[in-house]
This record gives C-alpha cells, sequence and structure tokens, in this order.
C-alpha cells in the first residue's frame, strides 16, 4: 500500500466485535452543550475526563482490564484510545486466535468494497494497524 490515508476500522477487524472491548466515558464530565469527541485530548490533563483518566489507569489493572491502545508498538499506525478499555483474559484469547486468514472468512456471503485490495494487503494492514 502506498499513500497517505487514515484507517479507522476494517468490518469485522474492531476489537469491540470481540465482546471484550468497551469504550468510556462519563457524560456528567462533559461541559453544557458540549458533546463527545473521543479524542485523546479530552483525557488529558486539562480535558474533561483527565480524573477519569487516572482512576481507569490506576484501578483496571486491579481487575484484569486494560487500555490496549495507549502504549503500543512504535510500528503499529493507530491512535491513542484512552476511552478504549478491554477485558484482558478473554481480549488475549482473540488476539491469538485472530488473524489475516480468519478475516476474509468473517466477509464471505458480504459485499465488502475494496475486499480485493484489502486482502491482498492483510498481512501488512495486520501487522501496523491490528491491535
Amino acid at each position: 500500500m502506498s499513500g497517505d490515508f487514515t484507517l479507522v476500522c476494517i468490518t469485522a477487524a474492531s476489537r469491540h466485535h470481540w465482546g471484550t472491548e468497551v469504550d468510556i466515558f462519563d457524560p456528567d464530565l462533559l461541559p453544557r452543550g458540549q458533546s463527545l469527541q473521543l479524542e485523546p485530548w479530552e483525557y488529558e490533563k486539562g480535558g474533561y475526563f483527565f480524573e477519569l483518566s487516572e482512576f481507569l489507569a490506576e484501578n483496571l489493572p486491579h481487575f484484569d482490564f486494560a487500555l490496549p491502545f495507549m502504549n503500543m508498538q512504535s510500528n503499529k499506525k493507530v491512535g491513542r484510545e484512552p476511552w478504549h478499555i478491554s477485558y484482558l483474559p478473554l481480549a488475549e484469547l482473540a488476539s491469538q486466535q485472530f488473524s489475516p486468514e480468519i478475516l476474509p472468512q468473517a466477509w464471505k456471503g458480504e459485499n465488502i468494497l475494496g475486499a480485493d485490495c484489502l486482502i491482498s494487503h492483510l498481512e501488512q494492514i495486520f501487522s501496523e494497524y491490528i491491535v
């Protein structure tokens, strides 16, 4: 693949589809009239959810949860998601079973626009975008 592009999510490749992931925020912490943007700055110092972020970082490990999109390998081209929580016992198992061979099977019978292009680049996509 060449060129600059942003890969948001490939159909059936989101960790949310595993049933082990959830995005978390507290609507009571948003200023009146402000809509949720799910941007990292909202969870950083000075952001609406900074205290929530600190609480999660401190407490999630005690309950087998983690923030998989916070400390990624440098070869990954995925943005930080301080709101994305993963239940590790099941997520690690699903991650071990998820492969470039599995994903096209999930697309069988579906009309996935660009599927041929995606399939021809699945190894690269997995190494750079799948966490």
